[in-house]
């Protein structure tokens, strides 16, 4: 099942150690081949804080994805840690599918919609 690592940055503080780390983190991808499916562009925040860019890269499960992370070359990107940003991974794949939601789920977010 595939895995997702959706990046969000809500301001940057220092320039100069973004775009250090921006040439970094593109040279951790080396050997991982994440899929990106988003890359920074215009983001429109439907709900929650404001923030300037997002990146969804899509991996092939979880262990390809947490192995991008823990790289060596991907720990040296991150160091220091860039204040305002969020890194969660997570499964891919819906709920008839194999995966399972939360009970309140339907009354949340009406996936039964989605799924037709």
């Amino acid at each position: 099942m595939p895995a997702y690592i959706v990046l969000t940055r809500e301001r940057t503080h220092d320039s100069e150690e973004m775009q250090r780390y921006s040439e970094k983190a593109k040279a951790a991808r080396e050997g991982h081949d994440p899929q990106p499916l988003a890359f920074y562009g215009d983001v429109e925040v439907l709900e929650g804080s404001d923030m300037e860019g997002a990146v969804i890269l899509r991996f092939p499960d979880m262990a390809a994805a947490r192995a991008w992370y823990q790289s060596p070359a991907y720990h040296e990107a991150r160091k220091p840690p860039l204040p305002g940003r969020r890194l969660p991974c997570l499964p891919g794949g819906w709920p008839d599918r194999g995966m399972r939601l939360p009970k309140q789920a339907p009354r949340c977010y009406g996936y039964k919609k989605w799924l037709g």
